[in-house]
C-alpha cells in the first residue's frame, strides 16, 4: 500500500502485512520526494503518478524520482475566473479521484461545485473522456504568498464523495448550501451513475442523507455514512 504524506510532501509504500500486524511498519521502498505544490497524489504504475495541487493546470504527471513530466487541462470555467490565480483556483477545485480497476481512466469530483471530469491514461498523455462542468464555485479568493478561498453561504456543493466499480462511476450529489441547511450541507441523498465512457446510467434517490460511501463489488449494495446527530453506517439496496 502506498502513502502520500502531504505535509512532507512524500510518497512511501509499505507490505500491507507490516502495516496491519506490526507497530513499526517498515517501508519496503525508498520514499519519494515531490513538487511542494501536489495536494494530492495518486500511483499510476510503477513509473508515473498523477496528482492535483497549486499548479496551472489541472492534473500533472510525474515520474518515480517526484520529477514533473507534463500537466494538463483548464481548471473547470476558467475563462470566466480569470481575476483568480491558478494557485487560488486549485484550492477552490479540490474533489476526490477514483480509478478504473484496470487503472487506464480515473474520474475527478469537484467536492464544492458540481464538476465532473473523467479521463483516460495513456503512455504518453491523459486524455479527456468526457466532462460535466456545470457551474463554478461561488466564492471568495485571495492569491499572493498566503492563499485564502471561502466559499459564500450560498455556494452550492458539488460531489461530496465517489467511488467506482469495473464498469461504473457512482457520485454523491450534495446540491445544498450553507445558508438554507446549515450543518447538513455536505450531505446527500443523491447518488449518480455513470460509465467510464462518461455516459450516465441512473440515478438513486436515497431514503437517507449521508456523507461518504461505498459499493459492494457486485454493485448491488451501498453502505453509506450518517454523521448527523445519531452516526451510524447504512445499507442500500440498489437492484
Amino acid at each position: 500500500m502506498g502513502l502520500y504524506a502531504a505535509r512532507k510532501f512524500t510518497y512511501t509504500e509499505f507490505q500491507l502485512d507490516s502495516v496491519l500486524f506490526s507497530n513499526d511498519p517498515k517501508p519496503f521502498a525508498k520514499s519519494v520526494t515531490f513538487d511542494f505544490n501536489h495536494q494530492r497524489l495518486f500511483k499510476l504504475d510503477g513509473k508515473r503518478f498523477v496528482g492535483v495541487g497549486l499548479f496551472s493546470h489541472r492534473f500533472v504527471v510525474s515520474d518515480k524520482e517526484g520529477k514533473i513530466l507534463q500537466s494538463f487541462f483548464d481548471y473547470p470555467h476558467q475563462n470566466d475566473l480569470d481575476e483568480f490565480s491558478h494557485r487560488v483556483l486549485a484550492m477552490a477545485y479540490q474533489g476526490n479521484l477514483i480509478f478504473s480497476s484496470d487503472r487506464s481512466k480515473f474520474a475527478f469530483a469537484t467536492i464544492d461545485s458540481p464538476n465532473l471530469d473523467i479521463c483516460k491514461i495513456t503512455p504518453q498523455r491523459i486524455e479527456k473522456v468526457k466532462n460535466f462542468h456545470l457551474n463554478p464555485p461561488d466564492f471568495r479568493g485571495q492569491g499572493g504568498s498566503t492563499i485564502n478561498v471561502t466559499m459564500t453561504t450560498k455556494n452550492k456543493v458539488g460531489f461530496i464523495d465517489i467511488c467506482a466499480d469495473k464498469s461504473h462511476i457512482y457520485v454523491l450529489y450534495s446540491g445544498r448550501n450553507w445558508e438554507r441547511h446549515k450543518d447538513k450541507y455536505l450531505q446527500g441523498n443523491t447518488v449518480l451513475v455513470f460509465d467510464w465512457e462518461g455516459n450516465p446510467v441512473k440515478a438513486y434517490q436515497l431514503s437517507n442523507d449521508i456523507s461518504t460511501f461505498t459499493i459492494d463489488s457486485r454493485g448491488k449494495m451501498l453502505y453509506g455514512f450518517e454523521d448527523i446527530k445519531n452516526p451510524q453506517i447504512l445499507t442500500f439496496d440498489l437492484q
